[in-house]
C-alpha cells in the first residue's frame, strides 16, 4: 500500500474531527486520547495508531518519531478508516448477526465491480493452504472459527469485528473466500470506507503469509 500526503484527506473530515469531544469520541469508538499530545490511540488489527487532529497527522505508535508525521508508514487506506471511524462509530452493541457485504443495506449496489472485494489476493496464496490462511489470522490477532477448511475472527477496530471463512481447492471446487460482518458494522462506516478497511485487512493478512 502506497503512503499517503495529507491532502489526500478530506480537510473537512480533519475539521469535523477536531470540532468534537474527544471524551465523546472515546466513548463512541471505545479508543483513548492522549490529551497532552492531542492525539487519538487506536487498535487496528494488531497494532496502535495516533491520530493528531490538529496536526492533520496519524503515526504508528511503536514507531512514532518526528518524521513518522510524513505519514511514510500509513497507507492511505488506513489513514481514511481511522479518521471515518472516529467520526462514524457509535455506541451501540453487536447485533450477533453476520452479513456478508452484499447483504448489508446498499451493498448489492456498491460491492460489485471496481468495489468488489479483494478475495482474488488471498485466494492466490491461500487457496490451497487453509492452515497457512489460519496462522496468518492469528498472527493479525484473530480468533479461530470452525467453519470452512480455514476460518477466523478479526477484532479489525474496537467495534468492528470481521470474520474470514476459507474453502480450500479441491479436485472438484476452486477455493472460495467468505467475508462477513456484523450487521452493525453499517452504523460505524461508510460502505466505501468498508471496502477501504478490507483492503488493509488483505494486504496485512498476505504479508503476514
Amino acid at each position: 500500500m502506497l503512503p499517503w500526503k495529507e491532502e489526500e484527506i478530506d480537510p473537512v473530515y480533519w475539521e469535523e474531527l477536531r470540532g468534537l469531544n474527544p471524551q465523546e469520541v472515546c466513548r463512541r469508538a471505545v479508543v483513548t486520547y492522549d490529551e497532552k499530545e492531542e492525539a487519538y490511540r487506536i487498535p487496528f488489527l494488531n497494532r496502535t495508531y495516533r491520530v493528531f487532529p490538529f496536526r492533520k497527522s496519524i503515526a504508528l505508535e511503536e514507531t512514532e518519531t518526528e518524521s513518522s508525521f510524513r505519514h511514510d508508514e500509513v497507507s492511505f487506506a488506513e489513514a481514511l478508516v481511522l479518521v471515518l471511524y472516529l467520526l462514524r462509530a457509535k455506541e451501540i452493541p453487536l447485533t450477533g448477526r453476520q452479513q456478508t457485504e452484499r447483504e448489508l443495506p446498499g451493498g448489492g449496489t456498491f460491492f460489485q465491480g471496481p468495489h468488489e472485494l479483494p478475495r482474488k489476493p488471498i485466494l492466490k496464496h491461500f487457496g490451497r493452504e487453509p492452515g497457512r490462511f489460519l496462522e496468518a489470522g492469528l498472527s493479525l490477532g484473530g480468533k479461530p472459527l470452525s467453519f470452512g477448511d480455514g476460518a477466523f475472527r478479526l477484532q479489525t477496530l474496537p467495534r468492528v469485528p470481521v470474520d474470514h471463512i476459507l474453502w480450500a481447492e479441491d479436485e472438484e471446487f476452486p477455493a472460495r473466500l467468505t467475508v462477513t460482518f456484523d450487521s452493525s458494522v453499517a452504523e460505524h462506516l461508510p460502505l466505501d470506507v468498508l471496502w477501504a478497511l478490507v483492503h488493509v485487512v488483505t494486504y496485512r493478512l498476505v504479508e503476514a503469509g
